[in-house]
């Protein structure tokens, strides 16, 4: 505990900054999932798996319950449950791995994007098009 590592009281949890709560995951309900993708580009650790109009699926494992998914749901079908006990928590070096993947995909999407609507821009103004 840090308060024990800074020879401090320890200080509860101001309740309006959350609640302590078991460790949780995601879970989508298969009968409500629409297969709109929205939750995919939002979990920081790429632990939803599914496609764009296909049934989306939480890798129960790697979740990290950030909750980050819920908002993004159109149809509310994301759920956070409690973490299975045999079940163990993803480690931090885990999850940053995981993060930076994410990370760099979504950087590398952007740039990819950026230089295609570039080249189409420049295809759109040269003379040869009009």
């Amino acid at each position: 505990m840090l308060a024990n590592l800074l020879g401090l009281p320890a200080v509860p949890l101001d309740p309006s900054c959350g609640t302590e709560a078991p460790p949780s995951v995601a879970w989508i309900d298969p009968e409500a999932c629409i297969g709109c993708a929205r939750c995919l580009p939002v979990c920081p650790v790429d632990s939803i798996l599914g496609a764009q109009h296909w049934l989306h699926t939480v890798l129960q494992g790697e979740c990290t319950g950030c909750e980050l998914c819920i908002a993004a749901c159109p149809v509310d079908c994301i759920h956070m449950r409690e973490h299975a006990a045999d079940e163990p928590a993803p480690l931090p070096a885990a999850n940053r791995e995981r993060f930076e993947r994410h990370r760099e995909r979504a950087e590398r999407a952007a740039l990819e994007r950026a230089r295609l609507l570039d080249e189409r821009k420049r295809i759109a103004r040269s003379p040869s098009s009009a």
